[in-house]
C-alpha cells in the first residue's frame, strides 16, 4: 500500500472566499451564515427581489471585480494548519482547488497563495477545473467543504474530512481545525511504513 497523501481544498477551508464573494455581490459579509450553503446568493436576492440570481451567477459577478482572485483573504488558522502539516504529518500534502473557466482564476489563486505562504508552499497547489478525484489514490485524504467533491473522492477509494465552512470568529472554528489535525494524523500514521 502506498503512503497516504493529504489534499486541502482552498475555498472555504483555508481561504475566505465567502468574504471576497460578499464584496463582489455587494452584500454584507455574515461570518455566522457561512455554514449555510448559498447564504450569499440569498442575501443578494433579498437586496434585488426583482432580479434574483442563482448560484451560477457567481462567475459573472466575481469576474466583474478586478483582481478578485488575487485579493482572497485567508482564515486565521491557515498558516498554523500549513505549518502543522509540514512538521507533524508523515506524508506529502497539497492544496487542491477548483477553478472557474477564466484565466485570472488559477493565476489569481496562485498569487494569493504566494502572498500568504510564500513561493515554496504555493508550489504545492494543484488547480483543477472539474473533478478533484482524478488526483486520488486509494487511501488519500481530502479536506473539503463540498459534499459533491467528498462523494466523488470516496467513490475512487479516498478518505474525506467533512470540513464545515465556518467564519473566522465562529466559536467552533478552532475546534474544527484541531479535529481535522487529529483525523489527518490518525489516518496518515496508519499507513506509514506499509
Amino acid at each position: 500500500m502506498s503512503i497516504t497523501r493529504i489534499f486541502i481544498d482552498m475555498d472555504g477551508v483555508i481561504a475566505n472566499c465567502s468574504q471576497a464573494a460578499a464584496r463582489a455581490y455587494k452584500v454584507d459579509y455574515d461570518p455566522a451564515g457561512e455554514y449555510e450553503y448559498g447564504w450569499i446568493t440569498d442575501a443578494y436576492n433579498r437586496l434585488h427581489p426583482d432580479e434574483p440570481i442563482g448560484h451560477g451567477a457567481f462567475t459573472r459577478l466575481v469576474s466583474a471585480v478586478p483582481g478578485f482572485w488575487t485579493k482572497i483573504e485567508f482564515y486565521p488558522w491557515a498558516k498554523d494548519l500549513v505549518r502543522w502539516l509540514d512538521t507533524a504529518v508523515p506524508c506529502e500534502w497539497r492544496f487542491l482547488t477548483k477553478c472557474i473557466d477564466r484565466a485570472e482564476c488559477p493565476a489569481g489563486k496562485f498569487v494569493s497563495l504566494v502572498d500568504e505562504f510564500g513561493m515554496e508552499t504555493a508550489r504545492r497547489a494543484i488547480m483543477v477545473w472539474d473533478r478533484k478525484e482524478v488526483c486520488c489514490r486509494p487511501g488519500d485524504i481530502l479536506i473539503d467543504d463540498d459534499e459533491r467533491n467528498r462523494v466523488a473522492w470516496r467513490a475512487v477509494g479516498g478518505i474525506c474530512y467533512n470540513w464545515r465552512e465556518l467564519g473566522p470568529d465562529h466559536p467552533e472554528a478552532q475546534q474544527q481545525v484541531q479535529q481535522c489535525a487529529r483525523f489527518c494524523l490518525e489516518h496518515t500514521n496508519r499507513n506509514v511504513g506499509t
